[in-house]
């Protein structure tokens, strides 16, 4: 959340910013809203507490510790879709059938084949939208084997006032009916189980009143599980995040649309590690579009590729961001209407994140960066403000960025504070068109910095 200068204590939706503001969830603690006018500066917080989502103790997850051994390959593992999109990918984001459709197919990641098909309607299940479906639901799905599938049936809303959980592995959930969350305290659907796809489906909550804390209140949830694979499915209005990644690996995110939501749109934090997320449709989230993740008192979030997201307008939060971790790479980004920066990376003392290192954005368009006047971060920033957190070895190269918000005072910040260290960072290929008249500004004693091959509308910059 960002709140004048002040960061507030947070949980998976985001830290935030400081010095020119701070962004950042108010998960896991409390809800903050949007200032309606401009705070005072503060700079530290207290850092708040995990907590994992309700469930019998012999279900309880907890976070593995993570090694090259630890790792299971997923159901589906499309490299080729890794690569950037060679027409820049999809320019706009509204609400029109066209953008709303993928880049290019989910098709190479396919669904494994049924040994048996199950439906909701044959545990009791009435899919239509008034009627609690949750006990049938639940049933379904514990009957579930490996290789068996259950179909959610397209033009049917199957109502569940209770937290719906995948216990079973190698299963497979599908089909264009909707899932409604009739209770937005218990309306997430939390996936427990390794190497379970998800296809199709359509997640939404009745209403909101506030914005949540936890998993429960989560659109999605891939807790601490490997190989599951989300495809195609579009998420709602959630009370909380969209998806939320927490200790899982050799994920992969595709295609999926989030929109409206109360936090971050997509997630990912707690040691999540080997995931990607492929053309991601974002649009008005509450908080961050795609956030990577690493608070102090857990191990790093890690090589997390995400190819092609696109984010349409934004309530609160950055567009897409790296707060803690190594080996994450963006490719072919494009946001309209961040809130604050449209590519964040930094280390944060409010939030007792890590540091960052090999991070790269490689490509993409930011247009209209840095809406929330209260905030000043421009439409790039990286930064550090915690003692001896470095932030290291990023790499920013071939992003336009157009009309960035006034009076925003740079489009291009590096920033330290409190003992923060920020180095080896180069910003390669930026063209600014419009905007402020600051295009860069970096913390005295900060470095090394590259800058180079840079135009503003249209000219050489030095």
């Amino acid at each position: 959340m960002m709140d004048g200068l002040r960061s507030h204590p947070a949980r998976w939706v985001g830290a935030g910013v400081v010095l020119a503001v701070c962004l950042g969830g108010g998960w896991w603690v409390t809800r903050h809203d949007p200032p309606s006018a401009p705070h005072t500066v503060e700079l530290t917080t207290s850092s708040p507490q995990v907590s994992s989502p309700t469930a019998p103790d012999s279900l309880e997850p907890t976070i593995p510790t993570l090694t090259s051994g630890d790792s299971t390959t997923a159901s589906a593992n499309p490299t080729s879709a890794l690569e950037p999109s060679t027409s820049g990918g999809r320019k706009g984001v509204s609400d029109s059938t066209a953008s709303t459709q993928p880049a290019s197919s989910s098709s190479s990641i396919a669904i494994p084949a049924a040994t048996a098909v199950l439906t909701p309607e044959q545990f009791g299940a009435r899919g239509d939208g008034l009627t609690d479906d949750t006990a049938a639901i639940r049933r379904a799905m514990n009957a579930l084997k490996p290789g068996n599938h259950l179909v959610f049936a397209a033009g049917k809303t199957y109502r569940h006032n209770d937290v719906l959980r995948v216990l079973n592995g190698d299963v497979v959930l599908r089909g264009k009916g909707t899932l409604l969350g009739g209770a937005e305290a218990q309306s997430g659907l939390i996936i427990q189980a390794p190497r379970v796809r998800v296809d199709g489906l359509r997640l939404t909550t009745t209403s909101t009143t506030k914005r949540w804390d936890a998993p429960e209140q989560t659109g999605i949830t891939l807790w601490n599980q490997p190989g599951i694979v989300i495809t195609n499915v579009t998420v709602t209005k959630s009370a909380s995040a969209g998806i939320l990644v927490y200790g899982s690996w050799d994920f992969t995110i595709a295609d999926v649309i989030v929109q409206d939501t109360r936090a971050d749109a997509i997630h990912m934090t707690g040691a999540s590690h080997n995931g990607r997320v492929l053309r991601p449709v974002i649009r008005r989230p509450g908080d961050d579009g795609v956030a990577v993740v690493s608070y102090g008192t857990e191990q790093a979030t890690h090589h997390i590729e995400v190819l092609s997201p696109r984010l349409d307008g934004q309530v609160w939060g950055r567009g897409f961001t790296v707060v803690g971790g190594h080996d994450v790479t963006y490719r072919d980004v494009y946001a309209q209407g961040s809130a604050g920066a449209g590519i964040y990376v930094a280390a944060e003392s409010s939030y007792q994140t890590l540091g960052v290192s090999r991070v790269q954005f490689l490509g993409g368009t930011l247009i209209r960066s840095n809406t929330v006047q209260s905030v000043q971060q421009g439409a790039i920033l990286v930064h550090s403000d915690k003692a001896a957190a470095v932030v290291e070895d990023v790499h920013i190269s071939g992003v336009t960025i157009r009309d960035t918000a006034n009076p925003v005072n740079r489009e291009v910040g590096a920033l330290i504070a409190g003992g923060g260290v920020v180095r080896n960072i180069s910003f390669t290929g930026i063209a600014i068109h419009g905007g402020t008249r600051m295009p860069f500004y970096a913390s005295p004693g900060i470095g090394p910095i590259t800058r180079t091959g840079w135009t503003k509308d249209g000219k050489p910059l030095r």
